[in-house]
């Protein structure tokens, strides 16, 4: 356990550092596995052609997602002008490999706080949904023994896939194709960067996400927090750590803040340094 002089002395950096590394760490035991297995299956199929029946399922699903989306009906063109591009450049979608690295490219060009990102994020969603399609209409023709192990592969690739993106959504790591681009990129934060984006306040499904997929960090996180917290409440005048003045910072955080991070390992704790601040008397 650190004392207070080195959660005092601790410096955002540091403490950034040492979670990017826990993310670093628990990302990649979680999704290389998953990764690897889809690349094995994907790849043995990769060349299997798109039809032209398969083109025209994916023009009128584009089409169903301007249309929900009011995109040719709204004051901005860019989110159709998508839509547009897309369909003039199905022709060229030759194979499974081909809309997997046309989806691939949409998500990089069109990142997180773009304007034309939600679009680009149906869109590529849609062009992924097809080179599934693709690859198992060719698997159950060539392989069919493979079908359910691949159906399983795939749709574990998928949640991969979504947590990236909603990693990448908070940390803002820039584009990331996949796994080790994202990891790459994740390398080159600095550590008060990764300490201030990975910070939950406000975002409920972002603690949800980090106490469900990856709890060592989660704690990591959470123990973070009650660093801050701490520091801020140490008295110069004192020379150590006002336990009342940590708790009425705490009591300041909002309810779901304060049940992410007073949980766990952490509740104990503190509920016992609580009872004895409260039962010392005030210092003068």
């Amino acid at each position: 356990e650190k004392d207070l002089l080195a959660i005092e002395n601790a410096s955002d950096y540091e403490a950034g550092t040492a979670l990017k590394k826990q993310l670093h760490t628990d990302f990649k035991a979680t999704t290389q596995p998953v990764l690897d297995k889809y690349e094995e299956l994907s790849s043995k199929f990769k060349t299997a052609v798109v039809s032209d029946a398969d083109r025209y399922s994916i023009s009128e699903e584009l089409q169903r997602i301007s249309d929900e989306g009011g995109f040719a009906k709204s004051h901005s063109e860019v989110n159709q002008k998508l839509i547009d591009k897309t369909i003039e450049k199905l022709p060229q979608q030759a194979t499974a490999e081909d809309l997997r690295k046309y989806a691939m490219n949409l998500r990089d060009g069109n990142p997180f706080g773009s304007e034309s990102y939600k679009a680009a994020k149906q869109i590529a969603g849609a062009m992924e949904n097809l080179q599934g399609s693709v690859v198992e209409r060719e698997l159950a023709t060539k392989s069919p023994g493979l079908m359910p192990e691949y159906q399983a592969t795939k749709a574990a690739y998928r949640e991969v896939k979504d947590l990236i993106t909603e990693l990448n959504d908070r940390l803002h790591v820039g584009k990331s194709g996949g796994v080790q681009s994202f990891l790459k990129n994740l390398s080159g934060l600095e550590g008060e960067t990764v300490l201030r984006r990975l910070s939950p306040k406000g975002d409920v499904e972002f603690q949800r996400l980090l106490e469900t997929k990856f709890p060592g960090l989660a704690q990591e996180i959470k123990q973070s927090e009650i660093d801050k917290l701490i520091k801020s409440s140490m008295s110069k005048k004192f020379d150590g750590l006002e336990a009342k003045k940590l708790f009425a910072n705490i009591d300041k955080l909002s309810p779901e803040m304060r049940q992410f991070v007073v949980s766990g390992q952490n509740e104990a704790q503190l509920n016992a340094l609580r009872q004895l601040s409260e039962s010392l008397p005030e210092r003068m």
